[in-house]
C-alpha cells in the first residue's frame, strides 16, 4: 500500500516538473489568468495599464489586480 502511494506522487511531481521545465504555463493558470496571459503576450508594446487590460478583458479590476499579483508572486 505504502509503495502504491509513493509511486502515484512520484509520478505526479515528476509530470509536474515536466510542466514546469517545458515552460506549459497553461497548466498553472487559472481560466482568467491564461486568458489575460494570451491578452499581454499579443500586445505589441511592452507595457499596459489595469485600466487596459480592464477595457480589453472585460474584468473588473479587482480580478486585474489579483491576476497581476499572481503573476508576480
Amino acid at each position: 500500500m505504502v509503495d502504491f502511494f509513493l509511486n502515484v506522487v512520484k509520478s505526479q511531481s515528476t509530470r509536474a516538473l515536466q510542466i514546469i521545465k517545458n515552460d506549459n504555463i497553461e497548466y498553472l493558470l487559472s481560466a482568467k489568468q491564461l486568458m489575460m496571459w494570451n491578452w499581454i503576450n499579443t500586445k505589441e508594446i511592452n507595457e499596459f495599464s489595469r485600466k487596459d487590460a480592464v477595457n480589453a478583458l472585460g474584468f473588473p479590476e479587482r480580478t486585474v489586480e489579483s491576476i497581476i499579483k499572481n503573476y508576480l508572486i
